[in-house]
């Protein structure tokens, strides 16, 4: 639960933390109305705690109706992520009866800071109770899906100190984590598997859990199969853009034999993401942290990102023919495996940004090496912990 304090003095907004004690939701508090305008543009919260007496801009006067002044911005803006729930804090008496029908008009309370302490603040216990007690509530910044449960989620499971709680929701398990960004929020993690290899069931996880946590990004990490001679086992490709290979029609030629003609549908990145991946080039900014906290066999390369095209098919391809048949519908593909499009396809249709990072396992030909798995799920784990942890807050 995520709760804005918009208050200018710190007394009132310590004891508004200490009506939780050590077990608290996550409190943001402004001092201004302005300032809470820009956050709730932004973010969506639980709860907003409004003082009646609040500056217009930070470092500006006091005005007496600041806070009925947000309100009645709050209720009539369709600019902004409107709050779940709204109510005043005052520690004036004066006008005080008028100041409240001022925000009974708008349907919220508002109480005496200090008279109506045990009024509000149990609404406050009663409110976190709630939510946190509430499977179908629990919200998420950013949801990562792998299509193995071993293996690729294990890996990611491994890192942020292996500190994950587990959720169960109409059968299927997801787990939660918190992490500190390099600017020091906090961002809520949900990770699951899909049940099975392949597109469907990738595009069913991830339709589940855009739903039920609301993240505001998603990421599919895990293994794939590389271009022989163009990447090398554990390099991360960053999927510029992705279609199903398998998708099209079969025909007899002119010569009586089966063909196939290719139907792609591509799934780009969104700009914003392919830009900061476009800085990367070729040498991964974090490759040489990714490869020193590896403890097992590796290469003796660091592991380099590549922003390429990735093709997506429901087979497992160990022919090298038949790759050479995927590249022919993409000569700069650099990877191919069998869950991005669904996971893009789902993402697409709940307006969701996404993106793909899979690492490289094995080269979809007779010598396929499955001993690196290990390796390639941890490479591509890691890459996404510390681009989340990098680049976040800034998207």
């Amino acid at each position: 639960m995520k709760i804005l304090v918009v208050e200018d003095k710190y007394e009132k907004v310590k004891k508004i933390h200490d009506v939780f004690g050590t077990d608290k939701p996550e409190i943001i508090s402004c001092v201004s109305a302005s300032q809470a305008q820009h956050i709730l543009a932004k973010e969506y919260y639980d709860i907003v705690i409004v003082d009646i007496q609040i500056p217009d801009i930070e470092g500006g006067d006091i005005s007496i109706t600041g806070g009925t002044d947000l309100l009645s911005f709050i209720e009539s803006s369709s600019d902004i992520k409107q709050p779940g729930y709204i109510f005043g804090l005052t520690s004036f008496p004066d006008n005080f009866d008028s100041l409240k029908r001022n925000f009974e008009q708008f349907g919220w309370p508002l109480y005496n800071i200090n008279s109506d302490y045990e009024i509000w603040s149990k609404i406050l216990k009663n409110k976190y109770s709630s939510k946190s007690n509430n499977k179908h509530l629990i919200s998420a910044d950013i949801a990562i899906i792998t299509a193995l449960e071993h293996t690729e989620l294990e890996a990611v499971l491994e890192l942020n100190g292996g500190k994950w709680s587990s959720e169960n929701i109409e059968g299927h398990t997801y787990y939660l984590s918190d992490l500190k960004s390099n600017t020091g929020e906090t961002l809520k993690l949900v990770a699951s598997a899909s049940e099975r290899m392949g597109a469907s069931a990738a595009s069913i996880v991830t339709t589940k859990i855009g739903l039920y946590f609301n993240p505001k990004l998603m990421i599919m990490s895990g293994i794939c199969a590389g271009v022989k001679g163009k990447v090398s086992l554990g390099d991360i490709v960053v999927a510029d853009h992705v279609w199903d290979w398998s998708a099209g029609k079969v025909i007899d030629d002119d010569y009586g034999k089966i063909a196939f003609l290719p139907e792609p549908h591509q799934i780009p990145l969104a700009r914003n993401l392919r830009n900061i991946f476009k800085t990367f080039g070729v040498q991964c900014p974090y490759s040489e942290s990714i490869y020193k906290e590896w403890g097992g066999d590796r290469g003796k390369d660091h592991p380099k990102v590549h922003l390429a095209p990735m093709a997506c098919g429901s087979q497992v391809i160990a022919n090298a023919e038949i790759m050479d048949e995927i590249l022919k519908g993409n000569r700069k593909m650099l990877a191919l495996e069998m869950e991005s499009y669904g996971f893009l396809l789902a993402c697409d249709s709940i307006d969701t940004p996404a993106f793909v990072a899979k690492s490289i396992c094995d080269f979809a030909d007779s010598e396929k090496a499955d001993e690196a798995h290990k390796y390639a799920s941890y490479t591509s784990a890691s890459f996404v912990f510390k681009f989340i942890s990098e680049h976040y807050t800034s998207l």
